[in-house]
């Protein structure tokens, strides 16, 4: 098994079918219309950011893990930030518990430890795992700024926003993911 960190922009045709049958796999589409090659399409033209990498752990030719990051300015309060976004941490079931997410989220926390980014904002399920990585549930307020709907509307998904470091503290201010969640 290996793990490898690429950067989105130069993955290959091969890397970016994998990603989207692993990640369909993990979470299916809600539309049950949508084909594989569909989501090929969508995955390969998506806009991307200035900083944006994967890291993909194989077994031989089968990729049984994902991980995504990429840069986010975000404001906390009035202070603007560039942030270290997570995003798609998926495993295949029967690999899990072999220490392999953990080994991915921990390199890709190398970014924040090297100081490009001060932290890593993100949303998960499973905040028992990533409290096992130096990361910390935090219960400020969000909002999306860039919302076409309603900009006070908690823009996560899942129950649960962490914090990497751990040690950072960013008080109570509101926090505007001045996008969407990922």
């Amino acid at each position: 098994m290996k793990l490898y960190l690429k950067n989105r922009k130069d993955l290959s045709s091969f890397e970016i079918q994998k990603i989207v049958e692993l990640l369909s796999s993990i979470w299916p589409p809600i539309e049950e219309s949508i084909d594989i090659n569909q989501m090929i399409q969508t995955y390969s033209t998506t806009p991307l950011y200035s900083f944006h990498k994967v890291l993909l752990y194989f077994k031989d030719e089968e990729l049984i893990g994902h991980t995504e990051v990429f840069n986010r300015e975000v404001f906390v309060g009035t202070n603007k930030m560039e942030i270290l976004a997570l995003a798609g941490v998926c495993v295949k079931p029967e690999f899990r518990g072999k220490d392999i997410g953990f080994s991915m989220v921990e390199n890709a926390f190398r970014f924040v430890d090297n100081g490009k980014f001060k932290c890593s904002i993100f949303q998960t399920n499973v905040p028992g795992f990533y409290e096992r990585i130096e990361c910390k549930q935090i219960q400020n307020r969000f909002v999306n700024r860039k919302s076409k709907t309603d900009v006070n509307k908690n823009p996560w998904r899942d129950p649960f926003v962490m914090l990497y470091p751990e040690s950072l503290n960013l008080g109570l201010s509101e926090i505007d993911l001045n996008g969407e969640c990922y």
